[in-house]
């Protein structure tokens, strides 16, 4: 997670869901370690779940998965984790990355319905959603505002998304079925929760 201790904000980062931009626009500090979900950073940090806002970012499951992809490839991860991931991305192809190391091949929590999903980092034991505010990517500046203005924050001047790679339609890289369909089984509550859906890319 990622703390404003001037604002009182309190950021679950839901990996490759436009987390450093957030935490730029608001200068925030990590906190307890960068991806921890709700319930880690409810126990662990009782008084900041109490008196801060918190707040998450969320963004298409499928799209989320090629960005993850690329940025193993990216030269950024070959340097700062010594080319392991970068490597083993390189070696395996999207397809069996996404199986074996994306954000839904491992089950983060066990006593879920869908341990695997990107639900998984908001919610409780009983799957509910128990941070205060949900933000689309895809619309930021827009529910940032709102945001904002509900609880008398001041508002960063621009959140800057940034993008380490650069990669087609997210669409073009899922080649069968059988990788829409993995990554709507591993996510559904997710995905039916927030209305996404698989979209291809026509020209």
């Amino acid at each position: 997670m990622k703390i404003s201790k001037k604002q009182k904000l309190l950021f679950i980062h839901i990996p490759k869901c436009g987390g450093q931009a957030i935490r730029d626009a608001f200068r925030m500090t990590t906190w307890v370690d960068n991806h921890a979900h709700v319930r880690k950073v409810r126990d662990q940090v009782p008084n900041m779940w109490n008196e801060y806002l918190s707040f998450t970012t969320i963004r298409n499951p499928w799209e989320a998965e090629v960005s993850n992809f690329f940025y193993k490839l990216s030269p950024v991860v070959q340097t700062a984790r010594n080319g392991v991931e970068h490597i083993e991305a390189a070696l395996i192809g999207f397809k069996n990355h996404v199986k074996q190391y994306g954000i839904s091949a491992y089950p983060l929590l066990k006593d879920s319905k869908f341990p695997r999903s990107m639900m998984r980092f908001i919610t409780d034991e009983d799957e509910n959603i128990i941070v205060d505010e949900v933000l689309r990517l895809e619309s930021i500046d827009e529910d940032l505002q709102k945001m904002c203005k509900k609880h008398n924050l001041k508002k960063p001047n621009e959140v800057k998304i940034t993008n380490y790679t650069r990669h087609l339609h997210y669409s073009h890289y899922y080649s069968d079925q059988e990788m829409i369909d993995y990554i709507y089984e591993k996510n559904q509550d997710y995905i039916e929760k927030f209305g996404y859906s698989f979209e291809k890319e026509f020209y």
